[in-house]
C-alpha cells in the first residue's frame, strides 16, 4: 500500500511483477511496465479494514497473487479537538485556541485552515500564527516554529480567517497542535454563548485529511436600564399585562409573579389577583439573585362600571301576564359592553315563553328615556321557566353611556291562578365587561301578588227530605269554586253569589264543611248544619216474590214503610223464630232470613211504637211444592264467562244441571273459600258471590245426593293478570316534543315497575306500575332541548331488569335541510267538544317558526310550540269544561307573522228553546221516582215547583249542550207543577211551563 486517502476512502497500491504482464485488484487492472513495476488506485473503500488481493496474470494465465489490507479511518487521522468555553469582552481582543491532533505518523503536510468567528465578533489580521505542540495526554504546551499557520488573510467583514500550511518535516503520531487566534467582540454584542468553527484540510504522506472542530465562547451580559408600563387590563378577571425592557435574560419580578426578558431585553408579565380600585405594584429587575433596578407602577381595576338599582315595584295579577322592570346605573363612562343578563322569576311564577329578544331603554343624566340601542338577544328560557338568560352586546363601535346613566329592561312574568298571597321579588344579574371596566351586579324588583278574595258566606236555603238533598246559598270570590266534598259550583256572578244543591245527605243532623278554592288553592271554609227528617212510605214487600224458590239460602226480605217502625217476618206453617228490623229514615227496610229446603208460609207486618199494626203482607209462600216433574239439563256455567274482569263487585253465577243436584265452586287460591248452590226443579241454578280485586281460578262441579260427580269440572278464570312483551308504544323514538307534556306508554309484565330516566343531564326519574292488563303509562314534560332517555322494567320482588328500551332520542338536532310547509291547523277542528280532557293540537308550518295559541277568554293563558325540522308541529294542552275561542298564528325569529291567524272554537255552549221533553203532561206516575228532562239555554237554572201543596222546589243547571234533567219522587196524590228557567246573572225568567198536571183523578 503506497498511500491511503481517508477522506476520499481510496488507496494507492503498487509493487513488482513480471514485465509485460498484468495485475488485477477487484475490478481494477494495471499493466506491468518493462521494469516490472505497477500501481493501482483502489476506490470506494469502507471505514475500517479492507482485505484486498492482487492477482498477477501473464499471457492470459494466472501466475500468483498477494494479499494486502487497507485501513480507512473515519475523518482521517488528523482530527479537530473541541475547546472552550473562552470568555470574551465587548470591544476587546481575546486569543481563542484552535487545536488539532495527529493520530498517525506522517510527513509533507500541505493544506489550508479556514476559521469562522463567533457571532457578533471579528478576527484581527494575523499573517503568521506560530503553533504549540504537546503529546496527547500532556498538560504542557511547547512553542514551535515547525508548525506555523502562514499567509493569514481575513474576509472583508472580518468573520472568516484563512491560513496556508506547509510542514515539510515528519510528524509523529500522538501529537496535538494549538494555534491562538485574535477575536474581538462587538461593542453591542448580545450576551450569551457562541463558537469559533475551523476546518483544517489538505494532503500528506498518509493521504488527504480534513480536521474540523470548534472552540466555544461566552459573552457576559451587559446591564440595561429597566422600563415598565401597563399594556392591557382585564377588569373582569382582576389582571393586567405589563411590558418593558431590561437586561437580556434578566428576571422581572412583581410580588410572587415573574417573567424573563428575551435576548433583545424585551419582557411581558401578566399580573393576576388584582383588587378593585388602584393597585400599587413594584416591578423589580433581577440579574441572578441581585436586584439591580426597580420601578413603581399603578394598575386600576374597575369592577363596578355598572351597578344594580331597584326596579319599579310591580303587582302580579293571578292567571295573567305582567311586565316587570329591572334597572341598572353606570359608574363612570361605559363603552361597548359585552355582558350576560339573567332574570330570575319571583317565587311561584314563571317567565312567558318566546321572549327571544327584549328591547330596553337608556336614560342619560338630564334627558328622557330613549328606547333603542339596548336590545337583549339570544333569549334562553330554562326548562322550569324560572330563569331567562340573554346577551347584551351593542353592535355599534361608538356605543357609550356617560356617568350616572340608567339602563332598564322589562320582561313578561306569568302568574298562576292558584298562587298564594304575598310579596316576593324578581332578581336580574348583569355580568360582563366594557372598555372602562367590568361589572357583576344584581338588580332587585319587588313584586306583590294581587289579592282579590271575598270571604265565604254559606247558609241552608231548603232541604228535600225525600231526595236527601239540601240547597245551600251564599257569596264568595268571583272565579272561585265553592265545594262540599266532591260536589262543587263555580262562582261566576259579579256579586259573588252562588248556590249549590248538595246530595247524598243522611237522615238526621248533617254537618257540612263548605270550602272556597281558587284554582285548587283552599282559601276559606264555613260549616253549616242540615237537618234531614225521615220519610213515611206506604207499606209494601218488594222481595222476595211470592211463590219463588229459595232452597237452602239466605234470603233478603225488603220493602217500603214508615220511618222508625218495626217490621216482623213470621213463619206461620211451623214453629220458627221471628226476625225483625226497623224501617230506615228513607222509608226503606231490609232483613235477611235463612230459608231451608221446605215450604214456608210467611206473614210480614209493620207496627208502630204502640204495637199497632200499620202495614201487612200475609200468606207469602216460598218453596211451594211443584206439580211438574223435575227437569235435568246438561251441566253448564252460563255466566260469568271465563276471562272476564269482575274486580270488587258482586258476581251472579248462573247455569243449568240436574234438578236437586249440588253445584260446588272451589277456588284454587289458598285463602279463597268454596261455596255451593242447588239446581232448582226446572234444571236451573243461580248464586251471587262477591269477587275481590285479585285473580280467581275456580273449578265448578255438580254432584248428586250420593256425592257422585254428575257434571264438570268447568274451569272459570276471573281477573287474570296479563304479561305482555316489554315495549314502548308511544311516543316514537327520534320524534320532536318541544315544550310538551308527553305521554310515554307501552306494554309489560303486570305489576312490575317501569322507570323513565333522562341520561344526558340531571333529571328526577319517574316510575309507575304495569297494570293487570299488561299496560303502563308515564307523563313527562319535555323542554325544547335534546333528551336521551332510558325506560327500564324491573321485577319489584327481585330487582331484576325484565325489559328495557335505552338511548331513546327526542328533540335531536337534525342534519336534514329544514322543510317549510303551508301553515295549517290539522287538529282539533273548530266546533269540537273537548271538555275536561287533554287536547292534541297538530299542524304544519315553516321549520323553526313559533306557533302561538291565544285564547280570547280573560282568564285563559296563551301557549306556544315550535315547528320541527320537517315542517310539522304538535302540542298537548288541557281543556277545561268552559268554552274556548282561540286564535292560532305563526311567527318567525324576528317576530314577524308568517301564518294565520286561524280561529278555533271549542266547547261552545248551545242554547235551545225551553221545553219539557219528558214526561208527558197529564201522565200518571204514582209512587215513582220520575225523571223530568228537557231543553234550554246553556248554564241557566231550571226549577221545578209543586204549586198545589207545600213541597221543596228542586233546581239544576242546563248543560253546555242545552239539555237539563231533574229527578223527583211523585207520591200517589195529584201534582200541579211549574217549571221555570232563569238567567243566573240577571235573575230574568227566560222560559216557563206553568200548571203541568200529574196523577190527576180520572174524569
Amino acid at each position: 500500500m503506497t498511500k491511503t486517502n481517508n477522506i476520499a476512502k481510496s488507496a494507492a497500491v503498487s509493487g513488482t511483477a513480471t514485465p509485460k504482464g498484468t495485475v488485477t485488484i477487484g475490478d481494477k487492472t494495471a499493466n506491468v511496465d518493462d521494469n516490472g513495476k505497477w500501481s493501482i488506485l483502489v476506490e470506494n473503500l469502507r471505514v475500517g479494514a479492507n482485505p484486498l488481493t492482487a492477482v498477477q496474470n501473464f499471457n492470459g494465465a494466472k501466475v500468483d497473487e498477494k494479499p494486502v489490507t487497507v485501513t480507512i479511518v473515519e475523518g482521517g487521522t488528523l482530527v479537530g479537538i473541541d475547546q472552550g468555553p473562552v470568555g470574551l469582552q465587548r470591544g476587546e481582543s481575546e486569543q481563542v485556541p484552535m487545536v488539532v491532533q495527529n493520530n498517525e505518523a506522517r510527513s509533507d503536510v500541505d493544506g489550508t485552515v479556514t476559521v469562522t468567528a463567533p457571532e457578533n465578533t471579528t478576527f484581527t489580521r494575523q499573517s503568521t500564527v506560530q503553533g504549540s505542540i504537546r503529546a496527547v495526554g500532556s498538560d504542557e504546551w511547547s512553542a514551535s516554529d515547525s508548525v506555523p499557520l502562514e499567509n493569514g488573510r481575513v474576509s472583508t467583514d472580518g468573520k472568516t480567517a484563512t491560513f496556508d500550511v506547509d510542514w515539510a518535516g515528519a510528524r509523529p503520531a500522538g501529537q496535538q497542535y494549538r494555534f491562538l487566534l485574535d477575536v474581538t467582540a462587538d461593542e453591542d454584542a448580545a450576551a450569551g454563548a457562541g463558537q469559533m468553527d475551523f476546518v483544517f484540510s489538505g494532503d500528506s504522506s498518509k493521504g488527504d485529511f480534513r480536521a474540523a472542530g470548534k472552540t466555544t465562547t461566552d459573552l457576559e451580559v451587559a446591564q440595561r436600564d429597566l422600563t415598565a408600563e401597563v399594556d392591557s387590563i382585564d377588569h373582569a378577571s382582576g389582571s393586567a399585562v405589563l411590558k418593558g425592557t431590561a437586561t437580556p435574560n434578566a428576571t422581572i419580578v412583581v410580588g410572587d409573579q415573574s417573567a424573563t426578558a428575551n435576548s433583545d431585553g424585551e419582557w411581558t408579565l401578566e399580573v393576576t389577583g388584582l383588587e378593585s380600585g388602584p393597585n400599587s405594584l413594584l416591578v423589580e429587575h433581577k440579574i441572578g439573585e441581585d436586584t439591580v433596578d426597580s420601578k413603581p407602577i399603578t394598575v386600576t381595576i374597575n369592577s363596578t362600571a355598572i351597578v344594580g338599582q331597584d326596579g319599579t315595584p310591580a303587582t302580579l295579577k293571578r292567571a295573567e301576564t305582567t311586565k316587570v322592570e329591572t334597572q341598572f346605573k353606570t359608574q363612570g363612562d361605559v363603552s361597548r359592553p359585552d355582558a350576560t343578563v339573567t332574570f330570575t322569576a319571583p317565587e311561584g311564577t314563571t317567565f312567558a315563553e318566546g321572549q327571544d329578544t327584549i328591547q330596553g331603554a337608556y336614560k342619560k343624566p338630564g334627558e328622557d328615556w330613549t328606547n333603542r340601542s339596548t336590545t337583549l338577544t339570544g333569549g334562553d328560557l330554562s326548562m322550569d321557566g324560572k330563569t331567562y338568560t340573554f346577551t347584551f352586546k351593542p353592535t355599534s363601535s361608538t356605543w357609550t353611556l356617560p356617568d350616572a346613566s340608567l339602563l332598564r329592561w322589562s320582561i313578561d312574568v306569568e302568574t298562576p291562578a292558584n298562587i298564594a298571597d304575598g310579596s316576593t321579588s324578581m332578581t336580574t344579574k348583569l355580568v360582563g365587561t366594557a372598555v372602562e371596566g367590568a361589572f357583576d351586579t344584581t338588580s332587585t324588583t319587588e313584586t306583590t301578588i294581587e289579592s282579590a278574595e271575598t270571604e265565604l258566606e254559606a247558609e241552608v236555603e231548603s232541604v228535600d227530605n225525600e231526595a236527601l238533598t239540601a240547597k245551600l246559598v251564599g257569596t264568595a270570590t268571583k272565579g272561585s269554586t265553592v265545594s262540599v266534598g266532591t260536589q262543587s259550583v263555580d262562582v261566576t256572578n259579579d256579586d259573588g253569589s252562588w248556590e249549590l244543591t248538595v246530595s247524598g245527605l243522611q237522615y238526621g243532623e248533617n254537618t257540612l264543611r263548605v270550602v272556597q278554592t281558587i284554582d285548587g288553592r283552599e282559601v276559606d271554609d264555613k260549616r253549616v248544619t242540615v237537618q234531614v227528617d225521615g220519610v213515611n212510605r206506604d207499606f209494601v214487600v218488594t222481595t222476595p216474590e211470592n211463590e219463588s224458590e229459595h232452597k237452602g239460602e239466605m234470603v233478603t226480605f225488603s220493602g217500603d214503610g214508615r220511618a222508625g217502625e218495626e217490621v216482623r217476618v213470621h213463619v206461620t206453617n211451623f214453629a220458627s223464630t221471628d226476625v225483625t228490623t226497623k224501617v230506615g229514615d228513607n222509608g226503606r227496610w231490609s232483613v235477611q232470613r235463612w230459608i231451608g229446603d221446605g215450604t214456608y208460609v210467611i206473614d210480614v207486618t209493620q207496627q208502630n211504637a204502640a204495637n199497632e199494626i200499620t202495614g201487612e203482607r200475609r200468606g207469602l209462600v216460598l218453596n211451594k211444592p211443584v206439580d211438574e216433574a223435575p227437569v235435568n239439563k246438561p251441566f253448564e256455567v252460563t255466566s260469568p264467562e271465563s276471562g272476564e274482569e269482575r274486580r270488587g263487585e258482586m258476581v251472579t253465577w248462573t247455569g243449568t244441571g240436574n234438578a236437586g243436584d249440588t253445584v260446588t265452586f272451589t277456588p284454587k287460591g289458598a285463602t279463597q273459600s268454596a261455596w255451593s248452590t242447588v239446581v232448582n226443579n226446572k234444571g236451573d241454578w243461580k248464586v251471587d258471590r262477591w269477587a275481590g280485586t285479585g285473580s280467581y281460578d275456580i273449578d265448578v262441579v255438580m254432584t248428586n245426593a250420593a256425592d257422585e260427580r254428575t257434571g264438570g269440572p268447568v274451569n272459570i278464570l276471573l281477573n287474570q293478570d296479563v304479561n305482555l312483551d316489554f315495549a314502548v308504544t308511544s311516543p316514537e323514538n327520534n320524534s320532536d316534543h318541544k315544550g310538551e307534556l308527553v305521554t310515554f306508554e307501552g306494554n309489560g309484565n303486570a305489576n312490575e315497575q317501569v322507570t323513565l330516566t333522562v341520561t344526558n343531564f340531571e333529571s328526577t326519574p319517574i316510575s309507575t306500575r304495569v297494570d293487570r292488563t299488561g299496560h303502563w303509562k308515564i307523563q313527562k314534560f319535555l323542554g325544547t332541548g335534546a333528551y336521551t332517555i332510558d325506560i327500564v322494567q324491573t321485577n319489584v320482588s327481585t330487582g331484576a331488569i325484565t325489559g328495557e328500551e335505552r338511548g331513546m332520542q327526542f328533540n335531536q338536532p337534525s342534519d336534514e335541510a329544514p322543510v317549510n310547509k303551508p301553515f295549517e291547523v290539522t287538529s282539533p277542528e273548530s266546533g269540537e267538544e273537548h271538555r275536561g280532557e287533554m287536547v292534541t293540537w297538530t299542524g304544519t308550518g315553516n321549520a323553526g317558526d313559533t306557533v302561538t295559541f291565544t285564547p280570547k277568554g280573560a282568564t285563559q293563558s296563551a301557549w306556544s310550540t315550535v315547528v320541527n325540522n320537517k315542517g310539522d308541529w304538535k302540542v298537548d294542552r288541557w281543556a277545561g269544561t268552559g268554552s274556548y275561542d282561540i286564535d292560532v298564528v305563526m311567527t318567525n325569529a324576528a317576530d314577524e307573522r308568517t301564518g294565520g291567524p286561524v280561529n278555533i272554537l271549542l266547547n261552545q255552549n248551545v242554547d235551545l228553546p225551553f221545553a219539557l221533553t219528558s214526561p208527558e203532561n197529564g201522565a200518571d206516575l204514582r209512587g215513582q221516582l220520575v225523571t223530568f228532562e228537557g231543553d234550554g239555554n246553556a248554564n241557566e237554572e231550571v226549577t221545578i215547583t209543586v204549586t198545589n201543596f207545600e213541597s221543596t222546589p228542586i233546581s239544576t243547571r242546563v248543560d253546555t249542550k242545552g239539555h237539563w234533567k231533574l229527578e223527583k219522587f211523585l207520591g200517589t196524590g195529584a201534582y200541579t207543577i211549574d217549571i221555570t228557567q232563569k238567567n243566573r246573572t240577571t235573575g230574568a225568567i227566560t222560559g216557563e211551563l206553568k200548571g203541568l198536571q200529574f196523577n190527576q183523578p180520572a174524569n
